[in-house]
């Protein structure tokens, strides 16, 4: 499939409408095929774009999340993300995530990425390796911050609040972003963790009516210097 820009809002919306079909592996109208693994619930919609949930549960911590360190074997199918970087490199548990939705697509090549939280770690990895827009909503760290730019995460754009309990309290020393990234900032004040796409989805509202919105309307930006890099 060709490579497309889309929306921020449209994506984040997108996100939370069939994330309860990712966590049920169920098919529903718009999606062209889900994901049956428990351990990295995605989906494909009808359009093109891969979906990646965040996490669900304990067990996602304990398998991915908490464990940066994590060591994982060589074979073809890892070098298909990692290229000609050590694994070392990686956080291993976000690495072994995308390994497993790498693994769902079977091939396809999507047209689009959109991942929330531990989805948005593997959108960064997948749209770094397979060279497709991709954007991720709470993204956390990947990568050790002594790597180099690495080719095709100018593909990648990482949108996180400052406001986010969870992504600000997982920033991980020696660990970095891959693609770009865009911290933005709410004034108001209110008790919660800031971290579900539904308040993603009011931050990006609330950025849209700003006098002087920090994101433009689609990924990847026209004629950006970061875009399609």
């Amino acid at each position: 499939m060709p490579a497309i820009a889309r929306d921020y809002l449209e994506v984040a919306k997108e996100l939370d409408r069939y994330r309860p079909a990712m966590l049920a592996r169920q098919m529903v109208s718009g999606l062209a095929d889900v994901s049956r693994d428990t351990r990295a619930e995605a989906a494909l919609t009808r359009g093109g774009t891969l979906l990646i949930t965040g996490s669900n549960g304990l067990g996602d911590y304990v398998d991915f999340n908490l464990r940066p360190g994590r060591r994982l074997a060589g074979s073809s199918r890892l070098a298909a993300l990692t290229g000609p970087l050590p694994v070392t490199q990686f956080h291993g548990g976000f690495l072994l995530h995308a390994l497993k939705v790498h693994a769902f697509l079977r091939g396809r090549r999507p047209s689009f990425i959109a991942g929330h939280s531990l989805g948005a770690a593997s959108a960064q990895i997948l749209g770094t390796a397979l060279r497709v827009p991709a954007i991720g909503f709470a993204s956390p760290q990947v990568i050790r911050d002594d790597q180099p730019q690495v080719a095709g995460e100018g593909w990648v754009m990482n949108v996180v609040w400052k406001q986010d309990f969870v992504t600000e309290g997982y920033k991980l020393r020696k660990l970095r972003w891959l693609g770009s990234v865009q911290e933005l900032d709410s004034a108001r004040s209110h008790f919660g963790i800031d971290h579900v796409v539904k308040d993603y989805i009011s931050l990006l509202e609330s950025d849209r009516r700003a006098a002087a919105p920090k994101l433009t309307a689609m990924w990847p930006r026209p004629r950006g210097a970061t875009a399609l890099a």
